[in-house]
């Protein structure tokens, strides 16, 4: 009998990056070494065998939401809305492994109820 493979996005948001990296390599996964040097967060890693993808929101981990306040910026634009950072390091995983098999991030898991970025559906 063959293994149910579940396929669902896990949310997470870290203190900061170094939280995030250190979280992902407990998961086989952290950053790799870019052409030049510098970290890189790979787009993928595995876990128990199983892959997982990557998506650091943002590139650069961070979301921006309206204050409610607007700007005039570009007159032919019409009005556009002033944002704000959101507190945290954003990043989404797309697990596809077993259910019993999640990684368990603690903390950083949240459950947004109109997330900001996703995967798109195959």
């Amino acid at each position: 009998m063959s293994e149910t493979i579940f396929s669902t996005t896990i949310f997470l948001r870290f203190p900061d990056r170094e939280t995030a990296r250190a979280a992902f390599a407990l998961y086989g996964s952290g950053t790799v070494e870019g052409p030049d040097g510098a970290p890189v967060w790979p787009s993928c890693g595995t876990y128990e065998g199983y892959r997982y993808d990557i998506a650091v929101v943002g590139a650069d981990g961070t979301i921006f939401r309206p204050t409610g306040a607007t700007i005039e910026a570009d007159p032919d634009l019409g009005p556009m809305p002033v944002l704000e950072p959101v507190a945290g390091f954003h990043v989404n995983v797309l697990w596809q492994g077993p259910a019993e098999l999640i990684p368990d991030f603690g903390a950083a898991q949240i459950y947004p109820v109109t997330p900001e970025c996703v995967f798109a559906a195959a």
